[in-house]
């Protein structure tokens, strides 16, 4: 999540470690998955301008993607930014300033 190489390079080799035995141990590796599932694909990104709590917010938090990170009090010119590496929805036309054409823009994502 935060962006820095060095502990992406860390967290490769953490998880690689593991890679063969994570087919022995069943459910309790969950968020051994979870980790790996990180390093493989980008989070959704979601900016929001508008403040934690607000009906805008409160859609972000309820896209069912568990591993999402949504960023309220975002700068207007870039929110709501969908962002899961280089698919972009940013830009496809005006921003949402509601929940259902923030859904609308989620469904578009690939």
């Amino acid at each position: 999540l935060t962006g820095d190489d060095e502990y992406r390079g860390i967290a490769r080799e953490t998880v690689g470690a593991f890679a063969g035995a994570s087919h022995r141990v069943g459910v309790q590796v969950a968020e051994y998955g979870t980790a790996a599932s990180r390093l493989v694909h980008e989070p959704l990104t979601v900016a929001v301008a508008d403040e934690p709590g607000s009906d805008l917010h409160r859609a972000a938090l309820r896209i069912a993607d568990h591993e999402k990170v949504a960023d309220p009090d975002a700068d207007e010119s870039v929110s709501p930014d969908l962002d899961r590496g280089t698919a972009r929805v940013a830009g496809v036309d005006e921003p949402a300033s509601d929940p259902e054409s923030l859904m609308e823009r989620v469904a578009r994502l690939e």
